[in-house]
């Protein structure tokens, strides 16, 4: 897949989130934080590292798990690593 802004790639892992969180796509705002506001658990975080890893054939170190909190802040790492660089 290739996206050529930050945008595109938020709406489809905005895809990916709703579908393992089992939600409407509309209801994930873009900071709103998986835990605290969609209820997400461990094992939803970990299907959503593992999913995006083998969506957009990438390697997201563990260690990012916890900043992974929003569906802006995924966007950001995950465009970050598209593009070469570490995440910030």
């Amino acid at each position: 897949m290739t996206f050529t802004d930050r945008g595109q790639l938020q709406e489809d892992i905005r895809g990916v989130v709703a579908t393992i969180m089992e939600l409407d796509p509309a209801a994930i705002p873009p900071e709103a934080n998986l835990v605290a506001d969609l209820g997400a658990d461990s094992m939803n975080a970990l299907e959503l590292l593992a999913t995006l890893e083998k969506r957009y054939t990438i390697v997201i170190d563990p260690s990012h798990l916890p900043d992974m909190v929003s569906l802006a802040r995924i966007a950001e790492i995950v465009w970050a690593i598209l593009q070469g660089g570490k995440q910030g």
